[in-house]
């Protein structure tokens, strides 16, 4: 089976793990695993407290076939987990890495996207990151930017960031167009009220 690890951290985006991971797991059959920092629960922004399956550190790169930095907080804090080193290996070792909102934030860190296209919340989010050197690379985007086996989005894109990954390890279909349409059509006003 496909697996999918997601690394959550405090004060996650509900809206950006939701719909992926709800996709990934009721449409693609891709297993959904999670990992915090020291394996710890952790409560998204809407309240949500997720048990983690594993620590950061703990990751086997070896049983996943993805792994996907989710936004928040945290990450324009002192003290972010500093993920360079599992998301340099993921890289190496040809998994497909995503990140959204703060969590491209992590990804420019790893200089994994300094010589690539790659896009953000805008390109202030990324300016004070120590060792980015990606500037000249940044696209403005309303939609997941995929370069490679690399995928980024703002946070106000989780749709089409659940898209891309889906599609990039390999399970798109009728179904995921379907699901992603529905989403598409209230982000896009095709939706009607109820009278």
């Amino acid at each position: 089976m496909t697996r999918m690890l997601a690394i959550l951290t405090d004060n996650y985006a509900d809206w950006e793990f939701g719909p992926l991971a709800a996709a990934a797991r009721g449409y693609s059959e891709i297993g959904v695993v999670t990992a915090t920092p020291e394996g710890k629960p952790v409560t998204s922004m809407g309240g949500l407290r997720v048990m983690p399956d594993m620590a950061i550190d703990e990751i086997d790169l070896t049983s996943i076939d993805a792994i996907v930095v989710i936004g928040g907080s945290v990450w324009g804090m002192v003290g972010a987990p500093d993920l360079s080193d599992v998301l340099n290996d993921a890289h190496r070792d040809g998994k497909l890495i995503g990140a959204i909102c703060g969590g491209t934030k992590a990804l420019a860190a790893s200089g994994l996207i300094d010589a690539i296209p790659h896009t953000s919340n805008d390109s202030r989010t990324l300016a004070d990151v120590a060792g980015y050197n990606g500037q000249s690379y940044f696209v403005a985007s309303a939609a997941a930017l995929k370069c490679g086996r690399i995928v980024t989005a703002s946070g106000m894109a989780p749709i089409s960031f659940m898209r891309t990954i889906i599609t990039a390890l390999g399970r798109g279909g009728d179904e995921l167009d379907y699901y992603a349409g529905m989403f598409g059509a209230e982000f896009e006003g095709r939706h009607q009220m109820a009278a």
